[in-house]
């Protein structure tokens, strides 16, 4: 383990040194590259290719590079060079419940759905802001559960975490409780809230109604995506909504099998992206796979969406790029689940090359030169 340990600190140190980038950079980098080791092995000579060329595995295939055109697209080594581009204050919106007070008692606070409870690394329960009035300091597993009867549903997900990793939806209906629609006995999920550590438990949140006919099981996620110039000003760069599949569960993501649309700036949609897991390589569909229906719409709410990624903006000067996951609930609200500082790679290109397009302009101020 410590000679494992060893061999991938000199890896990052050499990709570090080749692509001018952070520490932090080449972590996320020579992660990638060796997984794609671990996963594509007996295609090493390939993978080695893909991976002097600066690209991940997956941003090649997804966008079907060859040697002739990977130059004109952004590489997963160029912009993981660019991390943080937030700096010292990428914390803020990495970690939800950071984020969660930091909105609190601003304009910003209307955008944040409701925190019960943290599950802190030790195991402790501790009522959160929104916690009923009676519960506060540290709690129990019990509490949760009390909790989880009043509201019928929970959401249960990490504090920091991306890509949906680690999502429960808790529910209780009929006098049954459940976890992902998995029956427990109140003893069972008392057991399994014990056991969690370093989670939120929030307000479960349903897609409006307008979305519900593409997927009603996941609250189908909107990411906004926006970066400041160097003149300071917060620019909308690209916006796309996940959708939930029968292959995906009870989250959205693309690489887990989600179905994925480009808005434009007016709020239209029209296609959808899934990933085909036998190819590596993205495909372009015209109905959801699961509900049949139609992917053509409009995002509702998407003047309030818009005005909430500008707020954002405003608040936090510090940032210089984010990736807002804007939910448009059952209630007619938007809310904000979480801010990536760093959306994946393949969400950015899957339409062609971001730095062809004048919102690829964000990414050349803040390429490095190697």
């Amino acid at each position: 383990m410590m000679l494992k340990k060893a061999v991938a600190k000199i890896h990052d140190l050499i990709l570090q040194k080749k692509w001018n980038m952070s520490a932090g950079g080449a972590n996320f980098l020579g992660g990638d590259y060796r997984q794609d080791y671990k996963q594509h092995g007996k295609e090493f000579r390939k993978v080695y290719l893909i991976h002097r060329e600066g690209f991940s595995w997956d941003d090649w295939h997804v966008n079907e590079l060859t040697k002739e055109n990977c130059s004109e697209y952004l590489r997963t080594a160029q912009y993981y060079a660019m991390h943080p581009l937030n700096g010292q204050y990428s914390h803020w919106v990495d970690d939800k419940l950071t984020l969660k007070y930091l909105c609190a008692g601003t304009v910003l606070d209307k955008y944040m759905p409701k925190y019960y409870y943290q599950v802190n690394d030790s195991g402790n329960v501790l009522a959160l802001s929104d916690a009923p009035n009676e519960q506060k300091g540290q709690c129990t597993a019990e509490n949760i559960i009390e909790c989880l009867k009043t509201t019928g549903e929970l959401a249960v997900k990490r504090i920091s975490g991306s890509l949906g990793e680690g999502f429960y939806k808790a529910s209780y209906k009929d006098g049954k409780y459940y976890l992902n629609d998995k029956v427990y006995s109140e003893h069972e999920l008392e057991k399994a809230f014990g056991e969690l550590k370093d989670y939120l438990i929030t307000e479960y949140l349903h897609p409006h109604k307008d979305l519900v006919p593409f997927c009603a099981d996941t609250a189908n996620c909107i990411r906004y995506l926006i970066g400041r110039d160097n003149n300071g000003k917060m620019n909308f760069i690209k916006s796309f909504i996940r959708l939930g599949t029968k292959a995906s569960g009870f989250v959205e993501n693309y690489n887990a099998g989600g179905v994925l649309c480009y808005i434009e700036e007016n709020g239209e949609f029209k296609n959808g992206n899934v990933f085909d897991i036998k190819s590596g390589t993205n495909k372009i569909i015209e109905e959801h796979p699961d509900s049949k229906q139609k992917l053509i719409g409009t995002i509702p709410l998407w003047n309030e969406i818009q005005k909430a990624a500008d707020e954002f903006g405003k608040y936090f000067p510090q940032m210089n790029y984010m990736g807002l996951d804007f939910v448009v609930t059952s209630k007619n609200e938007v809310k904000i689940i979480e801010i990536n500082s760093l959306t994946s790679l393949d969400a950015i290109q899957l339409q062609g090359t971001i730095l062809k397009t004048p919102q690829g302009e964000f990414f050349k101020q803040h390429l490095k030169t190697i």
